[in-house]
């Protein structure tokens, strides 16, 4: 059978988000087994990824936190240079749709936090022209900025896939893992897949 084509796309694989010493480290098992398991296959089969990515400077909304801030260690994206395309999607808040003026670069000033989906359609329709080929998606966190980015890749028309061993709900929920991916809103806009079985899709099995 001839191989099928997937798309790959990473969410906030970030020091802060998944580096023990980050601002707002996962305790899963995903940050590990991108970088022991996914990266080398990726690289192996010559996969490259797309990549979402935040800074989460403050003001922004309701949060009271700040991480993910250019210019420093947390903002880094832990994916190697040559597995990911070189422009991410950079948004401000879970859902991608927000942006803000100076949005990814250091020590500028900030503008007001405001909805630009034509940005996201427009890096979308670059990165998965063909809405036939389904999404991959990896990173962090499941219930919170993955289920943000997978309802509007649905909406747009795409089949999403969230590889299961990949990605991690936040510290709090780390034991409804299965739950959330399986049985909660996330499982409306995307698919479960483990790697056994994304290798099975792909024919390298």
């Amino acid at each position: 059978m001839k191989r099928q084509k997937v798309y790959f796309l990473c969410v906030d694989y970030q020091y802060d988000f998944v580096s023990p010493e980050g601002k707002a480290g996962v305790i899963g098992n995903s940050p590990l087994f991108i970088a022991d398991t996914l990266i080398p296959f990726l690289v192996a089969k010559d996969f490259k990824v797309s990549e979402i990515i935040s800074d989460y400077r403050l003001p922004r909304g309701k949060s009271h936190s700040e991480s993910c801030v250019p210019g420093t260690q947390g903002f880094q994206s832990l994916l190697p240079d040559h597995v990911r395309y070189a422009d991410p999607h950079i948004k401000c808040m879970h859902s991608p749709l927000w942006t803000r003026n100076n949005i990814g670069i250091a020590d500028q000033p900030l503008g007001k936090e405001y909805q630009a989906p034509e940005l996201f359609n427009d890096w979308v329709s670059r990165h998965f022209p063909d809405k036939t080929i389904p999404i991959v998606m990896f990173g962090e966190t499941m219930e919170c900025c993955l289920l943000n980015v997978a309802q509007e890749l649905y909406f747009r028309g795409h089949n999403v896939y969230i590889l299961y061993e990949a990605t991690d709900p936040m510290p709090e929920r780390q034991s409804f893992k299965d739950d959330i991916s399986h049985h909660s809103t996330l499982s409306l806009y995307a698919k479960s897949i483990t790697f056994k079985e994304l290798l099975v899709v792909l024919m390298c099995g």
